[in-house]
């Protein structure tokens, strides 16, 4: 070896061929692994196996970790080697340390194991301590050395190995069960193991991601933008091929989670350049954030909606190849747009527009490293095969020429591949010694160059013409010109020419101007010579000059302006014998009759064809596809039938077509688009006859108003599509159409019947009538035996269903508003394969299946049912419904089979007005996570549905009437089998509720309830249990106005609304000890744009402990920040909202400022009211570090302003407070201390009017606003 770096490779995981791994050192650098299981189990069997070991194992195994626990393997003295072997493939090993744990060798042996993987493969090893002491582990005391002291007479010389492997493992970060329950323990280990995984897989696993890693650890760690809360754009920029896209996709993944939208857009450079490409890109953006259409006529009409829909939303933006500052100004055109804390990611080859557009951070993407580039080459060239010894100098070298660049290594490597011989690899190498620097091409053409010759032509073919295309249509079009066209697209994909993205071809940059460089060399002087044309320039030159030759084999002209006109000479045509492909996009004119073009043409796409016929030139014997969308011909022409190659022919959006000739139909004809030809009133009958016809698209064809009642063959139709042909009134026996599977009526408005052929469609998978309004009836006898999907919502007229026993196979049901429809088949109750059924606002329907075996049902929806007043019984089986919407019915009683969905997780029973109880067997319902009853005005008895023990009808006998298995019996429920762990949402809103004493039951067998919404009702006190709900955030209470009090709450709160509750005269107590707390659920905040805890009270008047008190609006105060101090900021504010109305609404912000910019902003409406109100917003300074500055004095300044109101609307009284926590961090101590921190009063300024500001203020203006106080640092009161 000359020049190779043997570390490197061993680093890599591998040794070379031949060489021996003895005696090599480890490298510090952890190899890559393929584990077979996430996580090992450590635990001793009799101590947790049937407790906290199987709670930990289910939990982990739900959340779909693949954990290995040895239930299956035979134990005895001696750790088998398939155990051994697990440990070795785990990437996680959990070892559970229990009072017996070391009186057993087999699972010391595991201890030693595992502690050895970690030292040598970096396992992650997460120690527990149940139910002992972390320091009896460490030092072997107590029940640890009396497990080790059985051992002493068989296994002396293991016990020095078991004590080490104890004591290590016990200086390991883990958790220490304490006094802590168990299923909160499990809810923190399980969290940790899945952020493991997160931060361990692969970010894409299609992908072999190299060097990204470091690249995204060190955005995170220098651009502290992706930790603040403002609106930041992150330029990513550098040549083509280096990796940015892979760079901002990964970095985008793994921050997509923490937006309340995303959006992707890709190769925004040639997306821009089609016509109405940036107004697309817009209306895509707005869709993919906001998951619905939105019309966007304009740019300025984009921009202005972007701005509107977008300014309050968190979201993450993504604009991958940007080449020009208008694609930017369109799409993000300014931080305003967006709301606080939105990300924006853009990839450019131009750092110049970047710079021109004011981004925040600029980042330059550079090469691989030797090591990661040595890696990737490896992946490639080797398969990741071990390579031989011999082949490390040569594959050093390659690495070299490639300088780092990813796309070049992994194209080279997939060259190199499978070459076995040295000297090949050598003289392939010999060539580009000195091509450092040299233009990347020719490494790229290497691959070019071993391709067979018809694979060359296929890769021109895509690089000049098709790439971004959809896969069938660059099939469809190259299927005709190349004989081998399949093996040469894999053997493409094979070295990484092309790739597959979304359906589409893509190639990289680099690889593609490869191609046009390798097109360009056929002649540099005379395009008319080259075998591929696509620059207008070169084309217009080319028909001006008369200059084609035979080596044109395609042309593709686009032209992006769509107000330009351009008129060429068709004699050109003449010269170009071996014209194969013909594409057109834009308004190309001739200037002469166009009467000639080559025989051997087989495709033409010209879009915005501007002559009103097709001149018979057109009709070529080679013919396979004509794509004449947006065209302007009127009367589309004949001769086609003579075409009997044509597959495919495309008229869409042809808008002033009104008649196509009979003899058109060419015999073959495989695909017809004709959807969007506005004007066209009928088909030809010829094209009843196309029995190879596939596809036949009509949709959007509005004057359509018949198909002719003529003998239709369509033997080998699959799709047709008639929807929104708003004309059509009847459609003909289509019983021919025997292979049909895709069927679409949708808004055939005109539409009163189908004809009973449809009914017999036996292929038939998806069948659309939505918004057919004048649908009466279906064929009565139908046989949808492969049916899987059947959407007859908005038939308004649609009085009936038949016979649904045929439909076996049927998923997806939609009948919602069917405002005729009375009854419902008894057959539909018996779809043993739906999936979702939709009867929402079927208004009339009184009645529906009196049984339902649905036991694949997920989600049912009967919301605004207005007239159903009973609901069926449930079968046992139907154990898969998830979402039951039962909102604004008239249902009187549920059965008491509800209680058979023990899977049910959302139950909606909104504004059912009649419903008066719930079954006693609701207690059974386990998985259930949202209970909705808000606007049930009559119901009552709300404990037995947590407690059915306490319910006087609830008995054995009651229960035995309704024929249920023994499931059921449970007059004599067990309490602590009661348990609604899923539970997080109890919604009782406007129930005329007087007693919440069930609220005591609830508490002790609804854990992780965290929403409770209680509002709108007559209670005038809360049960003090309430502290008891560990997982409670949201407390929902406005206008209880008989509500005087509120008890203590659990330390967890972060949300108690009290608005409107006009009797309060007590709040909780404990609100210092929850601002206090550091228990905040994160992941709950990032769905809430507000603080991290939020209290709205009435007549609280200001607690006593805050340490400032003014009678201003605003007040500043300043502290000093370090990293060992964790600062917690709450601010609270009193006043009262008088207005002329009830409607009197006003729009309060409480601004926090620091260092005179603006780090925060929360706003709330409160409505009219003579009580005073007090509203107290908590923030943490965990979210604002780097708004602080580290030791050094900082400037909080708090202001309360009125935004906006509705009408005339004054803030009678003024009173901000500020408080502020600082937590000393012990390392030695787990005890947490926290300090209030105090300062003398002041007053800042006297106006108590609430103005606008903007931001950020100026010294000056800061002035301004506080009055005579200054910001010199000597004259504010410091804490």
């Amino acid at each position: 070896m000359k020049t190779i770096d043997k570390e490197i490779w061993k680093s890599l995981g591998r040794f070379p061929m031949g060489s021996t791994a003895a005696g090599a050192e480890s490298s510090s650098s952890s190899p890559i692994f393929n584990w077979s299981y996430d996580v090992f189990l450590s635990f001793r069997g009799e101590d947790t196996r049937s407790n906290f070991t199987g709670h930990l194992y289910m939990f982990l195994r739900q959340k779909g970790v693949n954990v290995f626990i040895d239930d299956g393997l035979e134990r005895g003295e001696q750790i088998s080697e398939t155990l051994f072997k697990t440990i070795q493939n785990s990437l996680i090993s959990i070892v559970i340390f229990s009072e017996n744990y070391a009186s057993s060798t087999w699972c010391l042996d595991e201890l030693v194991e595992i502690m050895e993987c970690k030292k040598s493969k970096g396992q992650k090893v997460l120690p527990i301590f149940y139910k002992v002491d972390p320091s009896d582990v460490r030092k072997q005391n107590g029940w640890f050395r009396e497990g080790l002291a059985k051992h002493e007479a068989n296994f002396m010389e293991k016990i020095p190995i078991w004590r080490d492997a104890l004591t290590t493992a016990a200086n390991l970060s883990g958790w220490h069960l304490g006094a802590r329950k168990e299923a909160h323990l499990i809810q923190d280990i399980v969290k940790e193991v899945l952020s493991i995984l997160n931060h361990t897989k692969p970010l894409n696993a299609n992908e072999h991601l190299v060097g990204i890693d470091s690249k995204i650890e060190f955005l995170y760690r220098k651009e502290e933008m992706y930790k603040s809360e403002c609106v930041n754009m992150l330029g990513i920029y550098g040549i083509g091929g280096i990796g940015k896209t892979t760079l901002a996709k990964a970095l985008y993944d793994k921050m997509a989670s923490q937006f309340e939208g995303c959006c992707y857009l890709r190769d925004v450079r040639e997306a821009s350049k089609l016509f109405d490409g940036l107004t697309q890109l817009q209306k895509k953006l707005l869709f993919q954030i906001l998951k619905y259409d939105l019309e966007v006529v304009d740019l300025d009409w984009g921009i202005n909606i972007i701005k509107n829909r977008l300014r309050s939303k968190k979201v993450l933006i993504l604009l991958d190849d940007v080449d020009k500052l208008e694609q930017l100004q369109a799409l993000v055109g300014g931080h305003d747009w967006f709301g606080q804390g939105t990300k924006i990611i853009v990839t450019t080859r131009n750092k110049q527009l970047l710079v021109s557009h004011g981004f925040d951070k600029m980042y330059e993407v550079q090469g691989l490293s030797k090591h990661e580039a040595i890696e990737l080459f490896r992946r490639h060239a080797f398969k990741n095969l071990q390579p031989s010894s011999n082949y490390l100098d040569l594959s050093e070298r390659a690495t070299r020429y490639c300088t780092g660049h990813p796309l070049a290594l992994i194209v080279l490597g997939s060259f190199l591949c499978d070459r076995s011989d040295l000297a090949e690899w050598s003289g392939i190498l010999d060539g580009f010694e000195n091509s450092l620097r040299k233009d990347i091409k020719d490494i790229l053409q290497l691959s070019f160059d071993g391709l067979e010759d018809e694979v060359k032509e296929i890769f021109l073919d895509i690089s000049c013409l098709l790439v971004g295309k959809r896969v069938s249509y660059v099939k469809k079009m190259l299927s005709e010109c190349h004989s081998i066209l399949d093996f040469g697209i894999t053997k493409l994909k094979d070295l990484s020419l092309i790739r597959f993205e979304d359906d589409r071809v893509q190639m990289h940059d680099l690889i593609k101007q490869m191609g046009h460089k390798i097109v360009h060399d056929e002649s540099h002087d005379q395009p008319g010579k080259r075998s591929r044309l696509w620059l207008e320039k070169d084309i217009l030159e080319v028909f001006s000059n008369n200059s084609g030759s035979d080596a044109v084999k395609a042309i593709k002209l686009v032209l992006t302006d769509p107000k330009r006109v351009i008129d060429l000479d068709p004699e050109a045509f003449r010269s170009m014998k071996n014209l194969r492909i013909l594409m057109v996009d834009g308004n190309v004119r001739f200037c002469k009759k166009i009467k000639y073009l080559p025989n051997g043409l087989k495709w033409i796409k010209w879009h915005r064809f501007a002559h009103p016929s097709l001149p018979s030139c057109f009709i070529t014997k080679d013919l396979v596809g004509l794509d004449l969308q947006h065209s302007f011909i009127t009367n589309f022409g004949k001769g086609l039938q003579n075409c009997m190659r044509l597959k495919l022919l495309d008229l869409r959006h042809s808008v002033i077509l009104k008649k196509i000739s009979e003899s058109s139909a060419a015999p073959n004809l495989e695909e017809l688009y004709l959807s969007n030809c506005s004007n066209l009133k009928t088909i030809p009958k010829s094209f009843l006859s196309l029995r190879k016809l596939v596809t036949l698209d009509l949709h959007h064809c509005v004057n359509l108003k018949k198909i002719p009642r003529s003998y239709i063959s369509w033997e080998a139709l699959e799709d047709l599509d008639l929807s929104h042909c708003k004309k059509l009134e009847k459609i003909p026996d289509i019983s021919s159409a025997s292979n049909l599977r895709s069927l679409s009526f949708e808004q055939c408005t005109n539409l009163v019947m189908i004809h009973d052929s449809i009914g017999s469609l036996t292929k038939l998978v998806t069948l659309k009538l939505q918004n057919c309004s004048n649908l009466k009836k279906l064929p009565r006898y139908i046989s949808w035996n492969f049916l899987q999907d059947l959407n007859l919502s908005w038939c308004k007229k649609l009085e009936e269903i038949p016979d649904f026993s045929s439909t076996s196979n049927l998923k997806h049901l939609s009948l919602e508003q069917c405002t005729s429809l009375r009854v419902v088949h008894d057959s539909i109750g018996s779809l043993s394969k739906l999936v979702s059924l939709n009867l929402e606002k079927c208004s009339n329907l009184e009645k529906l299946p009196s049984y339902l075996k649905l036991k694949s049902l997920q989600n049912l929806t009967l919301s605004g049912c207005c007239k159903l007043e009973t609901f069926p019984e449930i079968d046992e089986n139907m154990k898969s419904l998830y979402i039951l919407r039962l909102d604004s019915t008239a249902i009187r009683e549920l059965p008491p089979s509800i209680g058979y969905l023990t899977h049910l997780y959302m139950f909606d029973l909104k504004g059912c007005t009649n419903l008066i109880s719930l079954p006693c067997t609701t207690h059974l319902l386990k998985s259930l996570g949202e209970l909705h009853l808000s606007g049930s005005s009559r119901f009552e008895m709300f404990s037995y549905i947590w407690d059915p023990t306490i319910n006087p009808v609830c008995s054995s006998s009651k229960i035995m009437e309704t024929s249920l298995t023994s499931e059921f019996f449970h007059s004599r429920v067990p309490k602590e089998s009661l348990c609604f762990k899923h539970f997080t949402l109890l919604d009782l809103e406007g129930c005329n509720i007087s007693n919440v004493d069930f609220l005591e039951i609830l508490c002790n067998v609804a854990s992780s309830l965290s929403s409770i919404l209680l509002s709108e009702n007559n209670f005038s006190s809360l049960p003090s249990c309430l502290h008891k709900f560990m997982s409670l955030r949201n407390l929902e209470l406005r206008n209880c106005k008989f509500l005087q009090e509120i008890p203590n709450l659990p330390l967890c709160i972060q949300r108690v609304d009290a608005t409107g509750c006009v009797s309060l005269s007590r709040s909780p107590n404990n609100i210092l000890d929850i601002i206090s707390s550091q228990q905040i659920n994160f992941a709950w905040l990032r769905n809430r744009p507000r603080g991290i805890r939020e209290f709205v009270l009435m007549n609280n008047g200001i607690p006593e402990w805050f340490s400032y008190q003014i009678a201003s609006n605003a007040i500043m105060v300043t502290f000093q920040h370090n990293r060992d101090t964790k600062i917690t900021l709450a601010t609270s504010v009193t006043f009262r909202v008088d207005g002329d109305s009830d409607q009197g609404m006003a729009l309060v912000s409480c601004n926090i400022l620091i260092g005179c910019r603006l780090d925060r902003r929360y706003m709330r409406k409160f409505p009219k009211s003579a009580s005073e109100y007090t509203w107290l917003v908590e923030t943490s300074a965990t979210y604002r570090r780097s708004s602080l500055e580290m030791n050094d004095w900082n400037d909080v300044i708090v202001w309360f302003e009125a935004v906006k109101c509705a009408e005339v609307v004054t803030i009678r009284r003024y009173r901000d407070v500020v408080k502020s926590f600082a937590q000393e961090l012990y390392a030695q101590s787990a005890d947490h201390k926290y300090g209030l921190l105090h300062a003398t009063n002041f007053i800042i300024g006297t106006n108590s009017e609430m103005q606008g500001h903007s931001y950020p203020f100026s010294n000056r203006q800061m002035e301004d606003l506080l009055g005579e106080k200054t910001l010199s640092k000597s004259k504010k009161d410091k804490f």
